[in-house]
């Protein structure tokens, strides 16, 4: 049976460093794995466009709140039914590891304005046809404070030449996603795991207490 495990934050919490360090972990006791990324993985190179799509802040004054949910819905929606089942029906995975998911997703769209019931709708209607239960997977949430989590995101390497139109948005709109993931908590199967002044080492040996792997 393949475990589904999603590694969670604000920006700047050190989720892709702790993504790679877990596969690599778990891939030492013997165990296959299937790293993954949300919006857009490298697998499937039409989600990496509609990450673009989303994410380049080239295009944000052409965006509508709701355009950007759905090229999110899009891509995640090609991410499962190319990738993830496929994956878990093979058999050949133990685990499935991803950096972001549907947690991130509900936070952000909820802080971008959308109701509570379209949020669950457009989730329903996308998990639909996989027979997953993104409910049930392990979610280990990193948290940092948000203005420290900013500055490490932006001082690093940047994706899109024009910026990442989260991060553009500023700590006051990533305080409000930090809301909404506190809000939407209790709806999934979460795990906390506090970053701030510890070594990579530390947390890592902390993310696998947590999963108990």
């Amino acid at each position: 049976m393949t475990r589904l495990i999603t590694l969670e934050g604000l920006e700047g919490c050190f989720k892709s460093t702790q993504t790679e360090l877990l596969v690599k972990h778990l891939e030492s006791t013997g165990a296959n794995v299937l790293q993954v990324k949300e919006p857009g993985t490298h697998q499937l190179p039409l989600t990496m466009e509609l990450r673009r799509i989303m994410l380049d802040d080239k295009y944000s004054d052409q965006h509508t709140a709701l355009s950007r949910e759905l090229v999110s819905q899009a891509a995640r929606s090609i991410h499962l039914n190319k990738l993830v089942v496929p994956a878990i029906n093979s058999g050949e995975y133990q685990y499935i590891i991803s950096d972001r998911g549907v947690f991130s997703s509900v936070a952000y769209a909820s802080a971008l304005g959308h109701t509570p019931e379209l949020i669950a709708n457009l989730t329903d209607i996308t998990h639909s046809q996989t027979g997953l239960d993104c409910k049930s997977y392990d979610i280990i949430f990193l948290e940092r404070d948000t203005a420290k989590g900013l500055e490490t995101a932006q001082q690093a390497k940047q994706e899109f030449e024009t910026g990442d139109a989260m991060e553009k948005m500023g700590t006051g709109f990533l305080d409000k996603v930090k809301d909404q993931f506190e809000s939407w908590a209790s709806d999934f199967n979460v795990s906390y795991v506090d970053v701030e002044n510890k070594s990579k080492e530390i947390i890592l040996s902390e993310i696998i207490t947590k999963l108990g792997v």
